[in-house]
């Protein structure tokens, strides 16, 4: 979904004549957040360093919303509790290990920033918290967003209501 990638897939399949349509992760995660949180206007973003280098979720910046990020060195800290093959969410799941413990406090930066939101823009950050919130703060799993719009775009009848 990185914009330098899905933009030249997106432009190709749109010079083709293609009729396929594809889902932006980031543009589901925004029109998500307005659904269900039309007053937010601060979103934190988490996510791996990836994410964070090519700048993902600042598109959301189009639809009203300010974006806040980590600082660089917990950024960081982010990166390792979601890769570390010794403790990283990727090998350990558990919300009380040292990992979950890391992503708490990168959620705790971003709500002192101002975060009224935070988006879990990684696959694996949903496994850290227990629930959809964090200290009063709504949670929004991108993939979640993501496949929410893939069946609504393919089987409405079948997407069930969702609540925070």
């Amino acid at each position: 979904h990185a914009p330098a990638i899905f933009s030249v897939i997106e432009h190709a399949l749109e010079d083709a004549g293609s009729g396929i349509k594809m889902l932006h992760i980031v543009r589901e995660t925004s029109q998500m957040i307005r659904e269900f949180f039309p007053d937010v206007h601060a979103v934190g973003i988490l996510g791996t360093t990836g994410t964070f280098i090519t700048r993902q979720y600042d598109a959301m910046a189009g639809e009203g919303l300010t974006i806040t990020n980590l600082s660089d060195s917990s950024q960081e800290i982010l990166h390792r509790a979601i890769y570390s093959k010794k403790f990283g969410l990727k090998s350990n799941n558990s919300p009380y290990s040292k990992a979950g413990k890391l992503v708490e406090l990168a959620a705790d930066e971003l709500i002192e920033k101002g975060a009224e939101l935070i988006v879990l823009g990684c696959t694996e950050l949903p496994m850290a918290f227990q629930g959809r919130t964090y200290k009063g703060i709504a949670l929004i799993d991108a993939s979640l967003a993501l496949a929410r719009a893939l069946i609504r775009d393919y089987a409405p009848e079948k997407l069930r209501p969702l609540n925070f």
